[in-house]
């Protein structure tokens, strides 16, 4: 049984991030910030311990991550977000464990998860926000 995203429209919750909403990302997708694509085990209470956005891990490790994404939805990483939305929360937070050992080089259980679309003002590519909350 897979776990669906609630749409709450455009509501701001007290984390400063928007629920999900087809309609804002299709009315605007160049003024898209903060939009929560998908989020497993989190909240608006949750803090989370790393958070990395896709454009700066491809800056740090591009062979990686490319290679990553791939493994994980088959497509490069602005496949991201279309993917967060339908992926079981066995395979978010798997991808979430292979992400922190990525890019901080070393292992974790990730706890929650969850992916985040912004919008690269200046140029208009999303940039998806990737946080991780880790099992202590």
């Amino acid at each position: 049984m897979r776990e669906y995203m609630v749409l709450d429209g455009n509501k701001t919750r007290k984390d400063g991030l928007t629920n999900y909403s087809y309609g804002a990302l299709i009315s605007d997708p160049y003024g898209v910030q903060n939009v929560i694509m998908r989020e497993v085990n989190m909240d608006e209470n949750s803090k989370p311990d790393a958070g990395w956005d896709s454009d700066r891990v491809l800056m740090w490790d591009y062979d990686g991550f490319r290679a990553l994404c791939k493994e994980s939805f088959g497509s490069g990483e602005a496949g991201i977000g279309h993917w967060a939305k339908s992926a079981s929360k066995k395979d978010l937070l798997s991808f979430a464990e292979k992400l922190y050992a990525l890019v901080e080089k070393k292992e974790c259980k990730a706890k929650g998860f969850r992916v985040i679309r912004n919008t690269n003002m200046s140029s208009g590519y999303p940039i998806f926000t990737m946080q991780v909350v880790i099992k202590k």
